[in-house]
């Protein structure tokens, strides 16, 4: 078992929302499973401009708060305890519009 303390993993740099990879591990030669948590404050958004798209499936779960995600330009506001699913390839952004921070948990399924 490997336990990690998130107040000490350091937040991957250049992004507006503090983002945390607590694990990163080769499932099979061809793919990677990676989780984190992320912390989105008002007014943030991810990718700062454009769409986001992943090689591999993306999981998260909301924490705390809410975010407003759009998924192939269909706008949704999520709230704590909705999970979600965005498949590989499917363009999608996300921006705090709320006046507190969203946490998020997230897994990526890479190939």
């Amino acid at each position: 078992m490997k336990i990690i303390d998130i107040g000490r993993v350091p937040s991957e740099e250049g992004l507006p929302a503090t983002l945390k990879r607590l694990f990163e591990i080769d499932i099979t030669d061809k793919t990677k499973f990676s989780l984190g948590v992320a912390t989105f404050p008002p007014g943030v958004r991810i990718p700062p401009e454009g769409d986001g798209v992943h090689a591999g499936d993306e999981f998260s779960i909301i924490i705390k708060g809410e975010i407003v995600s759009v998924n192939n330009g269909k706008k949704q506001r999520l709230t704590a305890g909705h999970a979600v699913y965005i498949p590989a390839g499917e363009s999608h952004w996300a921006v705090n519009e709320s006046h507190e921070d969203c946490e998020i948990v997230w897994v990526l399924v890479d190939p």
